[in-house]
Order: C-alpha cells, then structure tokens, then sequence
C-alpha cells in the first residue's frame, strides 16, 4: 500500500514539475515600445477572422496490468483567416497561419478575429506568443498606430 502512495506521489510531482516548466518555457524578446513603424516587426501584418483551426498531435496509450495511460501532444496547427485588413504581406483574401507545438504558439479560436503579426520562414506564415497577435477587440491601440490598411 505504501509503494503504491509512493509510485502515485512520485507521479503527481512529476506532473507539477512537468507543468511549471511549460508555464516558462516561452521566452518572448520584449516588444519595442508602439510607433508608426509597428508594421515593421513582421512580415505578415492583418486582420481577419478565424475560419478554421486544424491541430495535427500524437495520442500516445500505454498499457500495463496495472491500468492505462495516455496522452496527447500538439504537434502543430494552423487557422485559415478570411482577411478583412491588409498593412502587410497578404495579397489574396486568405492567409494560413501556422504554429508549432510549443508553449510560444498562439492559440487561435475558431470564429474569433484578429490582428495578426506573422513571419514568413520555408514558404509559410508562422505566429507566435511573441508578437503582438491579439484578438481585434483588444488591438486598437495597434490598429492606431499601424495606420491605414492598404490594398489588397
């Protein structure tokens, strides 16, 4: 009885460790203090509304006389935007975002809109925690500042 408290115990420490080193494990550059040239810390600036969300994981079962464990770990994802606002990069009326699995990727909400700062790295646009992505409502501090959307 005193093992199995102590195999339990060990698990429950091993998940808090686990959990607080994700907490920190995203270490964002601050950002540069708001001015007109805000459109220039991306390469993929704009506005849009959050049309669908694909994640791509790794569901892992392990199974043991004494029970089952399983898991599951984000690989990556990506939101399809219909673009409603263009400062910079995006030519079509929508555009891909991707993420990668790690604490710094943004998680974006199905039918939510946004103000998005992306980069361009292999021929795709990637987002991240560590720019200033935020939902529209939120950003008109930014929108201000980035001025007048240009054509699409």
């Amino acid at each position: 009885m005193a093992s199995r408290a102590a195999r339990a115990l060990a698990r429950v420490a091993a998940f808090a460790t686990a959990i607080s080193a994700r907490a920190v494990a995203c270490d964002c550059l601050a950002l540069a203090p708001l001015s007109t040239a805000v459109a220039t810390e991306a390469d993929v600036v704009f506005a849009g509304r959050v049309v669908e969300v694909t994640e791509r994981s790794e569901h892992r079962s392990t199974v043991r006389p004494s029970g089952a464990e399983t898991s599951v770990r984000l690989l990556d994802a990506w939101a399809e935007f219909a673009v409603s606002q263009v400062w910079r990069g995006v030519a079509g009326p929508t555009v891909r975002v991707h993420v990668d699995g790690s604490d710094c990727a943004y998680r974006f909400e199905p039918g939510a809109a946004y103000l998005v700062f992306a980069r361009r790295r292999a021929g795709m646009v990637w987002g991240s925690v560590c720019s200033r992505t935020a939902p529209l409502d939120a950003a008109s501090d930014v929108v201000r500042a980035l001025g007048p959307p240009g054509p699409r």
